[in-house]
């Protein structure tokens, strides 16, 4: 590639990265406060404010699932105690109440410097957490402007950019996920161990991986260590809890249960296909791709098997999720299938029309938020309004198709070891 195109496609790149963060800096911020009537007050907005109210419920020995630190939370959120009549996001507690001991440095801040030091964390945990993957993923190494393309690209996606925006948790479980795998592959297990049970403070986003990587511990008597800190870290995190919280696994499920009917989370196949039938299809793929997984569990964490296996897993883990359409912080779990795709792009050129046809609708969904961001931002510059959540909604427009066509695409890209080991 000469000088001249490399320039042009690094304009190219800095060019799609404007598209999500003016979207959400001059388009989606403005929307939701004016629907929020609440842009005063101090916690509208952020992820991070009912956990940090909570935190400090704790610290003054306050149940931070009880209805008083719930209207707490919404006063400060929205500016009063929601009404019967309002149906909006309840901002409980809705966290296992571990996550007490991941964010208890933030709880003694005020808030303004808890949320200012927070956006900050998650910003650093997901560039640290992308290096991870690429060294995981065994990207092409390249020169630094594709390197620092790649990661222009993957720091003002979407997902990351509204996951920043909304201090969501959610950037930082990805980040010790990243860390447990890479962990994993350098062998430091004990400190895999010990980061896998940290990221169960979202456990719908860590199950899975939690499920694979004890597998994968098991499999051979070599790699126990990582069960053993991985038991002594959660039993840890859990007695604590208790002795804090006294009975809180209820109480959350109560809180989970209310955020869910307030969403109306369902699974990506439920809402291409239908409730029952998608629950199936959900079933039915969950079946085959834990064979699948199954048989990779002997993967060594250096091998390309185990590169499969992670990309393959954290797409799975978005499929079985139920979940709705403003979720797309999520989709930061498909960091590692994206890079996984890039770096075995090549292989599809010369392979089966099926191949390609799936590898093109798969890239053409991932990249689909930046040239939907890109053209709603360009629209906006030339003086169109854009004031209707319909509009707003163009970037989610694929949202549900994202995690299903990443997962097929790595499986027709999966190694051949694996592949003849998923042979009946």
């Amino acid at each position: 590639m000469n000088t001249h195109v490399r320039v042009l496609v690094a304009g190219a790149v800095l060019l799609l990265a404007c598209g999500p963060l003016y979207y959400t800096t001059r388009l989606l911020d403005p929307f939701l406060r004016a629907e929020g009537a609440a842009s005063d007050a101090p916690g509208f907005g952020s992820d991070l404010y009912p956990r940090w109210v909570g935190i400090r419920a704790i610290f003054h020995h306050e149940n931070p699932y009880s209805e008083g630190i719930s209207n707490s939370i919404q006063t400060g959120y929205y500016g009063h105690v929601l009404r019967s009549d309002e149906w909006r996001d309840p901002q409980q507690f809705a966290y296992p109440a571990h996550v007490a001991v991941l964010l208890a440095p933030l709880a003694l801040l005020d808030f303004r410097t808890a949320q200012a030091l927070f956006g900050a964390l998650l910003g650093l945990a997901t560039v640290l957490a992308t290096l991870m993957w690429l060294r995981i993923e065994r990207s092409p190494g390249g020169d630094a402007l594709s390197f620092g393309m790649a990661m222009v690209l993957i720091l003002a996606s979407w997902p990351v950019v509204q996951g920043i925006y909304a201090r969501q948790i959610t950037l930082l479980v990805a980040a010790l996920l990243a860390g447990a795998f890479y962990c994993v592959s350098r062998n430091r297990l004990g400190v895999a161990g010990l980061l896998l049970a940290f990221s169960t403070v979202k456990p719908q986003l860590s199950w899975l991986s939690v499920v694979w990587l004890l597998a994968w511990s098991l499999s051979d008597g070599t790699r126990r260590k990582l069960v053993w800190w991985f038991a002594g870290s959660v039993l840890s995190l859990l007695l604590l809890s208790e002795f804090l919280i006294p009975g809180w696994p209820r109480a959350w499920l109560f809180t989970l249960h209310d955020y869910l009917r307030y969403t109306g989370s369902r699974l990506n196949f439920q809402v291409l296909t239908g409730a029952v039938a998608g629950a199936c299809i959900t079933v039915a793929i969950g079946g085959l791709c834990g064979l699948v997984l199954w048989r990779a569990r002997g993967s060594d964490g250096a091998s390309e098997q185990f590169e499969f296996a992670v990309a393959f897993l954290l797409a799975l883990t978005l499929v079985a999720l139920p979940t709705w359409s403003w979720a797309s912080y999520n989709h930061v779990l498909l960091i590692p299938a994206a890079i996984y795709l890039w770096r075995h792009g090549r292989e599809v050129i010369p392979g089966r029309l099926g191949l390609r046809f799936a590898y093109g609708l798969t890239v053409l969904a991932l990249g689909w938020s930046y040239l939907a961001t890109l053209y709603l931002t360009l629209a906006h510059l030339t003086g169109t309004v854009i004031r209707q959540e319909s509009q707003l909604r163009l970037p989610m427009a694929n949202f549900f198709m994202v995690a299903p066509l990443t997962l097929l695409c790595v499986y027709l890209l999966r190694p051949r070891a694996v592949a003849q080991a998923a042979q009946p």
